[in-house]
């Protein structure tokens, strides 16, 4: 203190006489300090702080918080009655700076209603009100009696850090980037109040209140409580969307006796738009608006603007009934201060038990009661916790905070306290904001199991997916009943969209609750691979094939076919269904039943429509299974990339669709939410409308890269078929395909008459040419594809099936062979006994067949028989088996100078071959087949006379005879056709004794 004067003033009195200092020394105190000069900003930033900071405190004041990271709520929730509910603290008024409180219940309950607005351009502080709002309803209200809605529909940071209270059942933001989110709101919105109406109409009551007070007496009901809305840029809102002004209005109407409140805060007031909530509103709240008609607009006067455009952010007016009160809003975010001092300190300090002093450097000793206060507590010394050590090192700040505030501090303390107590969320996060769902998630939820605590038959009942019910305010497992009319699957979608990953969870959904004995898998992948690499490793797959594999393909196709066919004819003399076949084989009882070693049965086709370009026939084939199979236990999976183009639609009971190409294909019956349905993978669209996400088929829940995705997958595979082979199960049969390699000696009998030429894919049996039905054969090959074997194999078997000549008794069981080639390759293969004619030049070979044309025509029957007899009449000669390799290579010059087969003196007696006995079985070359083999005049007539055919190692692009066309194949393999059908046929070898075979079954 500077001493001016040796007299003090009257009546000024000191209660310790100070230090003095002279006024020269004050003087160059001043001059050193006059230096510096005071700077505007950082004495506002000073005075913010200490507002913020007594603004923060005054908060806690008002609920009697002494410290607020021990706080315990229950005693303010405990308190709450019907009648103190929903009475929300706004701030400190401007006369008497004292608390403002708002009562938002109805007028007959003596509050001011429960809708009203708030106004505010940017920077007015509108988000410090609302969150202290929010936070206030929260400290006052139980969990279960208080929910509150978030919505910020211009940003996504405004309600930040309050998602973590319990009462929060939503926070709705930024739809403005996802347009289709907007119609998900209004389900929400709407869905609310009829669940509101539901409970009401359920318990017997006309009202909230009503049910309400019933439960305060005692009733057993679930609690219904309070819906408050605190939404932000509410005028955004309607621009995005105008029907939600309708929408709202209808709230504004219903909520008064369901308990539900609307408070819009936005930059205006949007009279036109807002026009029937505006009239349900009965308060409004002002901040700093740009101009006196947004403040008349907001409050029917111009005195927010005219009041508040100097304040600082944070001032408001309240407007009610006319009547406005201006204050200061509550700042909860303010960085938490915690109590520093010391327990002893506290305790002594308060009421100043030491008394006023001279500041002397004697020692004074301190009064015996302070002692006695600070012996009381051991541990005096103990500092209080910093907020550093109390906090968790993980703990959520807000948003650009280096510290906890008030407001962090209590959102965590209630969110402790209010454990269990919340009852739902109702704005759940789109399936389109989540990532991948793992398919291990959704089959735990729904049978109670780990993924490896595999069952062995689910019903073929299997999760799949998680529905979103906005309406609802549900998120569910969505299960696929494949027992009856839904056990055909149809799956579509644009490219990269999801359908092979769907038929993938389909599939391995299946395989974790369904043993290898009960459920098996074929498959056909056309869909890029995935499938077939990915799930190869679960026990059921008995076999899935792609476009690389041709003949892989057909197996599988005809493995069902004739899975179906047994069924059908067993089925029936057993006089069973697919329901006592079930029951028999898998229930709890099991009884004899026809086992053709499958339960149901699952074929797979990904991208069928590729398939079709692959295969007609196959794919017409598989479309058939559609009409009757699935009556016998054999179920399809379709894959597409449209509904129109698949042939079986109709007979698909289950139908995923995903995001298509074209939203006018889709089954939804509104088109429009096809239209508007995420470009997301694995997203679909029910024919309801809801949308649901088709679990990712892996088992780990943080989200996957693109590249490990395939690894995660057959991981899980691996997991699955690891805990079936621990309980001790087998792998389902596998597919069976044709050897490489056959020995004739291994091969089967053959039917009388027939000629032995291969193993068959059908059925594994022997097949043959029917010379009987089909006289005349010619094959069709690449060089090294077998030709030269398969004519060894057909000499060997003609010698087999007939025998040799007799002149003493000649007959048409006996057998003749002329054999023709280009070189001595088969030579030796004929039996000495049968031969009558071998040549290896082309005039040789023109010579024989015009001496054989001659004798040829004396094969008639005797003019004097009736028609019948004529028909009837066989030869008393031995059958003409002409052999011909590479018939392609016999071109000759003929008579009249032109080019011609060196066998065309014997095709006038081709076509009565099957009546005389004359056969011919020839090969030639693949390769330019159009011009070399459909020209060739001796296969066209062999093809009139009745022909079989075998197409071997071949040109894709040709098309060889019917609608077979050309494909690699191993040496000995092809496609056997007549006009009954076709067939893979393995061609048996006969090697010269000399030589060991190899590759025998």
């Amino acid at each position: 203190m500077v001493q001016v004067s040796t007299k003090a003033r009257d009546g000024l009195l000191f209660a310790a006489n100070p230090d003095y200092m002279s006024r020269n020394e004050f003087e160059v105190l001043a001059r050193s300090l006059s230096r510096y000069e005071p700077i505007d900003e950082a004495g506002r930033m000073l005075a913010t702080a200490a507002s913020e900071a007594r603004s923060g405190q005054e908060y806690l004041d008002l609920w009697g918080i002494e410290d607020a990271r021990t706080w315990d709520p229950t005693p303010l929730w405990d308190e709450l009655t019907i009648a103190t509910r929903c009475e929300i603290p706004l701030g400190k008024t401007a006369v008497g700076n004292k608390p403002l409180w708002l009562d938002i219940k109805q007028d007959a309950e003596g509050g001011v209603g429960p809708h009203g607005m708030g106004v505010g351009m940017t920077g007015s502080g509108k988000s410090k009100l609302a969150r202290a709002i929010v936070m206030g309803l929260a400290i006052k209200h139980p969990p279960e009696m208080m929910k509150i809605l978030l919505g910020d529909f211009k940003g996504e940071a405004e309600f930040t850090g309050l998602e973590g209270l319990p009462h929060v059942v939503g926070v709705v933001s930024n739809l403005g980037d996802s347009l289709h989110k907007l119609d998900r709101f209004q389900d929400v919105v709407e869905g609310e109040m009829e669940l509101r109406q539901e409970a009401l109409k359920r318990a017997g009551f006309e009202s909230v209140l009503h049910y309400e007070q019933a439960r305060a007496r005692g009733a057993k009901l679930p609690p219904i409580g309070v819906l408050v809305m605190v939404l932000d840029e509410f005028s955004e809102l309607l621009s995005l969307k105008a029907e939600m002004g309708p929408v709202f209005d209808q709230v504004g109407r219903l909520g008064r006796s369901l308990w539900v409140s609307i408070l819009n805060f936005s930059q205006r007031a949007e009279t036109g738009k807002m026009a029937g909530l505006i009239a349900q509103q009965s308060y409004a709240i002002g901040m700093k608006v740009k101009d006196a008609g947004e403040s008349r607009r907001a409050l029917g006067s111009p005195v927010a603007y005219d009041e508040l455009r100097n304040s600082p952010p944070g001032s408001a007016i309240l407007a009610v009934d006319g009547e406005y009160t201006k204050f200061r809003a509550y700042y909860t975010q303010a960085t938490f201060q915690p109590p520093k001092r010391r327990k002893a300190e506290k305790v002594a300090t308060e009421g100043y038990p030491v008394d006023v002093h001279r500041f002397t450097s004697e020692i004074a000793p301190l009064p015996e009661d302070l002692l006695k206060i600070a012996d009381t507590d051991e541990d005096a010394e103990d500092d209080v916790e910093d907020a550093e050590d109390f906090f968790d090192d993980d703990m959520d700040l807000p948003l650009g905070a280096e510290a906890p505030t008030v407001e962090s501090v209590l959102v965590r303390q209630i969110a402790k306290f209010g454990k269990g107590r919340t009852r739902g969320d109702m704005w759940l996060p789109a399936l389109d904001d989540t990532p991948e769902i793992p398919l291990s998630e959704l089959t735990k939820e729904y049978w109670g199991r780990e993924w490896t605590q595999v069952i062995a038959d689910g019903g073929l009942v299997v999760p799949i997916a998680r529905e979103d019910n906005p309406r609802r305010h549900t998120q569910e497992v969505v299960c696929l009943d494949l027992s009856g009319a839904g056990g055909n699957i149809g799956i579509t979608g644009k490219t990269v969209i999801g359908k092979s990953m769907t038929a993938q969870a389909v599939m391995l959904s299946l395989a974790h609750s369904h043993s290898p004995q009960r459920v098996q898998f074929y498959g056909l992948d056309f869909g890029g691979g995935n499938t077939a690499r990915n799930m190869a490793g679960l026990p059921h797959v008995a076999g899935i094939a792609g476009g690389s594999d041709p003949e892989k393909v057909s197996q599988v196709v005809i493995e069902v076919e004739k899975l179906l066919r047994r069924r059908e004819r067993e089925w029936e003399l057993a006089g069973i269904n697919i329901n006592t076949f079930r029951a028999r084989k898998f229930g709890a009882s099991p009884e004899e039943v026809p086992d053709d070693g499958h339960g149901d049965v699952f074929l797979i086709v990904d991208n069928i429509t590729a398939f079709k370009n692959f295969n007609l026939d196959l794919h017409d084939r598989v479309a058939r299974l559609a009409e009757n199979a699935l009556a016998y236990g054999i179920h399809l999976v379709v894959t597409n990339d449209s509904w129109l183009s698949i042939k079986m639609g109709d007979k698909l009971g289950t139908q995923i669709e995903l995001r298509l190409s074209s939203h006018v294909d889709s089954k939804c019956r509104d088109k429009e939410l096809a239209r508007r349905l995420p470009d997301v993978p694995g997203l679909a669209l029910q024919r309801n409308g809801l949308q649901m996400r088709i679990g990712a088929p892996y088992q780990v829940r943080e989200t996957i890269a693109k590249e490990t995705e395939d690894q995660a997958t057959k991981d899980a595979v691996a997991e699955i078929a690891r805990a079936w082979s621990d309980l001790g199960c087998q792998q389902t049969r596998q597919l069976r395909m044709l050897p490489d390699k056959i020995a004739y000696e291994d091969m089967g009998p053959a039917a009388p008459g027939t000629l032995k030429l291969g193993l068959g894919q059908t059925t594994f049996n022997t097949v043959g040419i029917d010379i009987a039905r089909y006289p005349h054969f010619w094959a069709a090959g690449n060089s090294q594809s077998g030709r030269s074997t398969l004519l060894r194999t057909l000499l060997r078997s003609i010698t087999e099936t007939f025998a040799p000549p007799n002149p003493e008794a000649p007959s048409f069981d006996q057998a003749q062979i002329l054999l023709f080639e280009s070189d001595f390759e088969l030579m030796d293969s004929v039996d000495e006994r049968y031969k009558v004619a071998y040549a290896n030049t082309k005039p040789e070979i023109l010579s024989i067949c015009e001496a054989l044309a001659q004798a040829l025509t004396k094969r008639r029957p005797p003019s004097d028989l009736s028609d019948r007899e004529k028909r009837l009449w066989r030869p008393a000669a031995p059958r003409i088996f002409v052999v011909v390799d590479d018939l392609d290579q016999l071109t000759v010059t003929g008579k009249h100078g032109g080019k011609q087969s060196a066998l065309a003196p014997l095709i006038e007696q081709m076509a009565r071959g099957q009546r005389i006995g004359f056969h011919v079985l020839a090969t030639t070359q693949a390769s330019n087949f159009y011009q070399t083999g459909k020209s060739n005049k001796v296969i066209s007539a062999m093809d009139d006379a009745g022909v079989s055919a075998l197409v071997m190692d071949s040109e894709k692009k040709e098309t060889y005879v019917g609608d077979i066309k050309g494909a690699v194949r191993v040496p000995g393999r092809g496609e056997f056709w007549t006009r009954k059908g076709r067939e893979l046929v393995q061609v048996a070898q006969t090697l010269p004794p000399d030589e060991v075979l190899e590759g025998r079954i």
